[in-house]
């Protein structure tokens, strides 16, 4: 992911729009299945433990995103997993949260 497109997702998320996604991955299943569609929106409260949100992850040359289940929160530091994953992802900053996932299109 570039810097560009993530400045893009984050414009359109702040302006109040929702994003839709196909899903890659089995790190979520059985609540997300691979190829999945998922709608993102902004979040309207604090992030609350056991809902899923959309993340940068900055571990890897270029930046990700990830969609996992939030487990922990620490101060402004987020631990999330996916819920098909047996240990937790590293910590992760709330200013590289996109938005919740708030539809799962089987």
């Amino acid at each position: 992911m570039t810097i560009e497109l993530e400045k893009l997702l984050k414009a359109i998320i702040a302006s109040g729009d929702s994003i839709d996604f196909k899903f890659d991955g089995n790190s979520m299943l059985p609540t997300i299945y691979p190829g999945c569609s998922i709608v993102v929106e902004p979040m309207s409260e604090t992030p609350v433990v056991g809902n899923i949100y959309v993340f940068i992850v900055r571990d890897y040359k270029s930046p990700r995103l990830f969609c996992h289940r939030l487990r922990y929160i620490n101060s402004e530091w987020l631990t999330f997993r996916g819920d098909n994953r047996e240990y937790n992802d590293n910590p992760v900053h709330i200013s590289d949260i996109i938005g919740i996932c708030r539809h799962i299109d089987r």
